[in-house]
């Protein structure tokens, strides 16, 4: 009897120690949280009680550690979300993470400069996470590359009239050529600042060859027309017009 209970002591102290030290770390996240929630006095403690539920439903779905969870919480209140936003993100993050492969922060970041960049969110912002899904299944791009390309030309592209699914295309099309996700996002960033910059040397090369990059009403074309009408006389030009 008294080896059995020697042989389980140790383990069960440890098994406290360890679930004491987890209690503590959740209660330090959570104090982090409170630090950084709302934008008004008094927000925290009127959502604490959806968060938390919030927290251990996601944490169980998931399968991520609580304190993660709470970090991706943490941050998206420092950006100014709150309450079922803040929940709807956390979600979007987490679904994001697990269907592409990724880290949850690097997941929430590409959840959030989609959202901003595209100006979407709840059951929109989901179907352009599902219409990136779909384009993982459909090509050899990575939900991870895809999440690069948004992240690094985005706000570009958005500017130069491409829309998310257009980006990803043009995304996809590269990493199936084997350039890296950094190197086709640069490039493609690249491409639409270059396409809407009317410098008199490009300006002239459009003119050679017949391509307008204007409107009727003098508003510069959207870079994928650019990019369509350039395509067709690709092969005209010399290695210095290229």
């Amino acid at each position: 009897g008294k080896k059995l209970s020697v042989g389980l002591t140790a383990p069960l102290v440890a098994f406290g120690v360890t679930s004491m030290n987890t209690a503590n770390d959740i209660q330090v996240k959570w104090k982090e949280v409170e630090k950084v929630y709302g934008s008004t006095a008094g927000a925290f403690e009127r959502d604490v009680g959806s968060l938390s539920s919030a927290v251990d439903e996601l944490t169980l779905k998931f399968g991520q550690q609580k304190e993660a969870v709470l970090d991706a919480l943490g941050a998206l209140a420092a950006m100014g979300y709150e309450g079922p936003g803040a929940i709807d993100m956390l979600t979007q993050s987490l679904e994001f993470a697990t269907t592409g492969g990724m880290g949850l922060e690097e997941a929430m970041s590409g959840v959030v400069a989609i959202s901003k960049i595209y100006g979407v969110e709840g059951n929109k912002l989901k179907d352009v996470l599902a219409s990136l899904n779909t384009v993982e299944n459909a090509t050899g791009a990575s939900m991870q590359d895809l999440n690069i390309a948004i992240q690094e030309a985005g706000s570009v592209a958005k500017t130069a009239g491409v829309d998310v699914n257009e980006l990803s295309a043009m995304m996809a099309a590269l990493r199936e050529r084997a350039i890296p996700a950094g190197e086709a996002a640069n490039g493609l960033k690249t491409i639409f600042t270059r396409l809407r910059s009317e410098t008199d040397e490009a300006r002239a090369i459009y003119e050679k060859y017949g391509i307008t990059v204007q409107e009727g009403n003098g508003q510069l074309k959207e870079a994928d027309e650019i990019l369509m009408d350039l395509a067709e006389v690709w092969p005209k030009l010399t290695d210095v017009e290229r």
